[in-house]
């Protein structure tokens, strides 16, 4: 009986030595990203309750018609009447259709359909290296950018392309620039499908303001420089193909034309309309009102759209001399691309942008018709990300700005728990448009830590950092350090926070002790190659010292998009060099750092390791649970095919079923449930506007876990 005992017991240690020996061994074998028990690969449910997500207002920002009578749009959306069309859709006449799976990156400005195939032009306001011609490859479904426009001077501002029209077998950009793909090539070039070619009317233009088609040609406004002087001149002239012949204009300066029946109407940019009829040029209206915009003429009348002196409310107006006749007004949101579009098309006005009508209703899509301002072809909406999300047990907090357009209500912070979305911030809805809310996570359960500006703690008290514990809110910042804090991180006791100064643009990383705030970090940077300052700090990691992912305020020829890591010491901010690449993720999780671009990164002493790469850009890390998530623009991880989101389970990378649709920017993992927010109207195959959960149900393999007999008396 006694061997009989003896003999369990050292087939129990047996056991224990082996299970340990390979969980050992595991662990060991994981130990190159996350030490970890080895996981399975990854099981789960994408929730299907976030039909209703990210919705906001999108902004259409370009209209054409093509000679079938099908309308094409573009701008910033993704959604049109329910259509999944990814910032362009087409109207057949009684329908919307998707046009692409995917747009080029930047905000689309213009549209041409040119030999059947879809042009566009991003980013002309913004000036990055994202900016120029693109055109779409509807076999493989590929965007592929064409012409980039810039100038020869490198300290001066990249160029940008206006417009685009299809004249004479040619596509037709315009624009203010220099050099096309660093060619010699100003101010208007065309594309014959597979090169473009000069056809500027002086070596000096560089800049057309805007183009209309005549019976006898193309006429083009716009301005050249004076060789001898090096000022510039306005310029109007007529191209029939070949040949140039300038037109002597009236007025000083044109900025918009028009045709109509045989006239070619000019609009100086500020109050005067003039009309060209054969040789003769004659006056037809005096526009008055702030900022005013000549948007074209019907039936021989001018149309033009005005501004209040904030440009906050827009009013549309007909002219008949100089008389005007107002048709209607709205009110646009954000800084809509030439605070919104506005076009003729057989006869109809359309308006495009973000804009409210005096009624409430909010159209990314109006027109005046039959006598009245309306929106037209159902809704389209913009899919996106939160500012921040966090989920505490089950309950998914989110930080936006959104102005929901369905069932929910604009807020600052909602929270879906169960299946229901309710406001959580501001409490006082009174206060809700003085609000802004940029920052949350979960310090425990029901305890919150919330980052932003004019916060309100009472009716008579404001904070840029609170804490809600139990519904209880406590001001984090009383003597008013900061105005707005987006991010905060811990380091050791210490919180530090990004910060945005009183008064000023300028930002810092301030600490904050558990009693006051101060200054820890400047926007200064000591790197020789930098501008002198800090644009932006948008994220912030401590791995020991203060790691920053900023934004170089360099020459205006670096892109504007340039995020690099840098690291703080006591002489200032040092650029961290990572393959000499910019970086679009940074994270910190207990004790490590972890950064990427393309390639995932973890600190290791004063440098960087690889430790993954994809075939896009991540955008976003979550290290947690010894797990590691990564999120943004990708088909696959290490080989392994992924949509936009995998998970590093301590031994390989592994998709999340179907992944998601677009990219992927925000994430948070609590309690088996990953919170992730994007770019996306689909997750695991079902629609998930711009948020879903990932509802873990991952399991340990065998070999990690030691089952033993039952053993019986």
């Amino acid at each position: 009986m006694r061997c009989t005992k003896f003999g369990w017991a050292v087939l129990l240690g047996l056991l224990m030595i082996v299970g340990l020996s390979t969980t050992q061994a595991l662990r060991a074998q994981s130990s190159a990203a996350a030490p970890r028990s080895a996981l399975a690969e990854p099981l789960g449910t994408w929730s299907p309750e976030f039909a209703q997500g990210i919705e906001t207002l999108g902004q259409v920002t370009a209209i054409i018609t093509t000679t079938s009578g099908d309308l094409y749009i573009a701008g910033a959306f993704e959604q049109v009447a329910g259509v999944d069309a990814r910032g362009i859709a087409r109207w057949d006449g009684t329908q919307w259709l998707a046009v692409a799976p995917s747009r080029p990156p930047g905000l689309i400005i213009d549209i041409a359909i040119y030999h059947d195939e879809i042009y566009v032009v991003t980013d002309a306001v913004h000036q990055t290296q994202s900016a120029g011609l693109w055109r779409y490859n509807g076999t493989n479904q590929q965007w592929t950018k064409i012409g980039f426009p810039s100038f020869v001077d490198t300290e001066m501002a990249l160029g940008n392309i206006r417009n685009l029209t299809v004249f004479n077998d040619l596509l037709i950009v315009g624009g203010y620039f220099e050099l096309m793909n660093a060619q010699t090539l100003p101010g208007i070039v065309a594309w014959n499908g597979t090169s473009f070619q000069a056809i500027a009317p002086r070596p000096t233009f560089f800049y057309t303001a805007d183009v209309v088609i005549t019976p006898t040609g193309l006429v083009v406004a716009g301005t050249y420089r004076d060789p001898q002087t090096e000022e510039s001149h306005s310029y109007l002239g007529r191209w029939d193909g070949t040949a140039w012949y300038e037109l002597t204009s009236p007025l000083p300066t044109v900025t918009e034309l028009a045709w109509e029946s045989n006239k070619l109407y000019i609009f100086n940019g500020s109050n005067e309309i003039q009309a060209l009829t054969n040789t003769q040029w004659s006056h037809v209206s005096t526009i008055s009102g702030y900022n005013p915009t000549f948007i074209g003429v019907i039936g021989g009348r001018p149309y033009t759209r005005t501004c209040d002196y904030t440009c906050g409310t827009l009013t549309l107006q007909r002219w008949q001399g100089d008389t005007p006749e107002t048709l209607g007004s709205y009110r646009p949101y954000g800084q809509a691309y030439n605070r919104g579009m506005t076009r003729i098309i057989d006869g109809v006005l359309y308006v495009g942008g973000a804009n409210t009508l005096a009624d409430g209703s909010k159209h990314a899509l109006m027109r005046y018709h039959d006598g009245t301002l309306s929106g037209v072809f159902g809704r389209i909406v913009s899919v996106g990300p939160p500012h921040d999300l966090a989920l505490d047990q089950g309950r998914l907090y989110i930080v936006t700005a959104a102005d929901f357009t369905g069932a929910l209500t604009a807020s600052n912070g909602m929270t879906w728990e169960s299946g229901t979305w309710t406001r959580w911030w501001p409490t006082d809805p009174q206060r809700q448009t003085t609000n802004l809310l940029k920052h949350v996570r979960v310090l425990a359960h029901d305890d919150l830590l919330i980052g932003g500006h004019n916060l309100t703690i009472s009716p008579t008290q404001t904070t840029a950092l609170a804490r809600s514990t139990q519904g209880q809110l406590a001001n984090l910042d009383p003597q008013r350090h900061c105005q707005t804090i987006s991010t905060t991180v811990y380091s050791a006791s210490n919180l530090l926070g990004v910060c945005q100064l009183f008064d000023s643009p300028s930002r810092e990383i301030a600490i904050s002790d558990g009693t006051q705030w101060s200054h820890f970090a400047g926007y200064w940077l000591a790197d020789p190659d930098a501008e002198g300052w800090i644009d932006d700090i948008s994220q912030i990691g401590y791995h020991q010292r203060l790691y920053g992912l900023v934004r170089e305020a360099k020459p205006y020829s670096t892109p504007a998009d340039s995020y690099y890591v840098y690291a703080w010491s006591d002489d200032g901010w040092a650029i961290v060099t990572i393959e000499n690449a910019p970086m679009r993720a940074l994270a910190q999780a207990s004790g490590d750092l972890y950064v990427a671009n393309a390639n995932l990164y973890r600190a290791i002493g004063n440098g960087f390791e690889p430790i993954a790469t994809t075939d896009g850009t991540i955008r976003t890390i979550l290290v947690k649970d010894d797990r590691i998530w990564i999120g943004g623009e990708f088909s696959q991880v290490n080989g392994v095919a992924a949509n936009n989101i995998a998970q590093w389970d301590g031994l390989a990378w592994h998709a999340l079923g179907e992944g998601t649709n677009g990219r992927v920017a925000k994430l948070d993992y609590d309690s088996g449930m990953l919170a992730v927010g994007g770019f996306f109207t689909r997750a695991g195959g079902v629609r998930a506007n711009g948020i879903s959960l990932w509802q873990d149900q991952a399991v340990l393999e065998p070999a990690a876990t030691i089952f033993l007999p039952s053993i019986s008396r």
